[in-house]
């Protein structure tokens, strides 16, 4: 018993003691030391190495190289291309720093405290930091406060957490959150509403989104093709596009309606050429819009990025940028609903917040349509509801990427069945 005594004794004192804090150890500590200028904060510095502008005379890379000045900080850089050339120009200056300090051209030096950062660094600089770390470290042990007296979950030293620079416009973000609502055209008799627009994979497109937005003359709607050729997106509008899983339905119920087509599938290539060439236009028959305005792959904790890219206190979280935004959104749709005569407006997400928030858009009663039920992997059980006012009719479906028990085949009886819905009610 003994034995087995000190065993557990041994076993506790192994996974539940306190780990000594040693420099370097915690994620902010390193990003401090040997972070890259992908990632720069508040505290680098740029030092010109060359005299001479090494771009060619007359081109972007030449002006935005011009505004290097020897001893400014990241942050002043940025702000000084935003300022002389643009947001578009802008964007580009987190390359600019990647390329201007490689080690194989060494037009510029990142410093941070002064020393050099990033895959410039010299090996002996490395070596350097290497030893000085070894002796921080022995010196840390030495005098660090003995396990007993630190609690469990502590560090024996606090982190030094660096704050981060502002890559994007924190004024202008906010304004393309307020004010751009979608694609197409208001007095259009179909609208489409989703939750959110997919993308936002990195800092560069986010970077694009708002360029273009502010280049198009900042409008409350945009033609999509000329969006996202501005963006640089063209899978959605090139001759070898693919058809957009979010538009299909859309697509697909505008097509039965107009067609009086409820007995069979659109065609393929139909929904295609619809996508290329009428989804979203300035001109069209249709306006396209989402509840939530930036293009993320989720809403949740997890993919969020914009803190690190936006000093803008709105967009700290998605909990806080969802109570600030929402409201506004759907103020602002709710508005533009009212102010046209006729609309057959398609919703798209079923669940309790979005739900919530179509109810608040639409200016009718939703009611849920007994006849049209379907099954989630789950095991739940959706909706489809429906309401109608005059010549505005009003209709929410479960969004498309969800899990629905069947083949496509099911789901697109699910949108045939909507667009019998809609017809009788029809705007003709």
């Amino acid at each position: 018993m003994l034995r087995l005594r000190r065993a557990f004794l041994h076993i506790l004192r192994r996974f539940f003691r306190p780990k000594e804090h040693t420099p370097g150890s915690s994620p902010e500590e390193r990003a401090s030391s040997i972070d890259h200028p992908t990632a720069p904060h508040s505290s680098d510095m740029i030092r010109l190495l060359v005299k001479k502008n090494p771009k060619r005379p007359g081109s972007k890379s030449y002006d935005r190289f011009s505004l290097y000045k020897d001893g400014m900080t990241i942050t002043q850089y940025i702000d000084a291309v935003r300022t002389q050339m643009g947001e578009g120009e802008a964007a580009k200056c987190t390359l600019d720093l990647q390329w201007d300090s490689h080690p194989g051209r060494a037009f510029i030096r990142v410093e941070r405290h002064g020393r050099p950062v990033g895959p410039h660094r010299s090996a002996s600089m490395s070596r350097k930091r290497t030893t000085e770390t070894s002796v921080s470290t022995r010196s840390v042990r030495s005098s660090a406060p003995s396990r007993q007296s630190v609690k469990i979950g502590e560090s024996a030293t606090p982190h030094r957490v660096i704050p981060p620079v502002s890559l994007l416009d924190g004024n202008l973000l906010q304004a393309y959150c307020e004010n751009f609502l979608g694609y197409g055209n208001f007095s259009a008799p179909f609208w489409f509403i989703g939750e959110q627009e997919g993308g936002g994979e990195n800092l560069q497109e986010a970077q694009r989104r708002l360029a273009a937005w502010r280049s198009l003359a900042s409008p409350p709607l945009a033609d999509c093709e000329h969006f996202h050729r501005e963006i640089s997106e063209d899978r959605w509008h090139r001759v070898a596009a693919r058809t957009q899983a979010t538009w299909e339905p859309f697509i697909r119920i505008v097509l039965s309606v107009m067609n009086d087509e409820f007995d069979r599938f659109a065609e393929d290539d139909d929904v295609l050429r619809f996508q290329k060439e009428n989804l979203g236009r300035l001109k069209g028959n249709n306006c396209v819009i989402d509840l939530l305005p930036l293009a993320t792959r989720g809403i949740s904790a997890k993919h969020w990025k914009w803190n690190q890219w936006c000093t803008n206190p709105k967009f700290s979280n998605p909990t806080t940028f969802q109570r600030w935004i929402i409201p506004v959104r759907i103020s602002e749709i709710a508005k533009r609903l009212n102010e046209i005569a006729a609309v057959n407006a398609i919703f798209f997400g079923t669940g309790k917040p979005f739900l919530e928030s179509w109810r608040q858009i639409c200016p009718v009663r939703l009611t849920q349509q007994p006849n049209i039920t379907y099954q989630y992997s789950d095991g739940g059980t959706h909706h489809v509801w429906f309401g109608s006012s005059e010549a505005k009719n009003f209709l929410v479906l479960p969004h498309p990427n969800a899990r629905i028990i069947g083949n496509r085949s099911t789901k697109m009886k699910m949108w045939n069945d909507a667009a019998r819905l809609l017809r009788p009610h029809s705007l003709g």
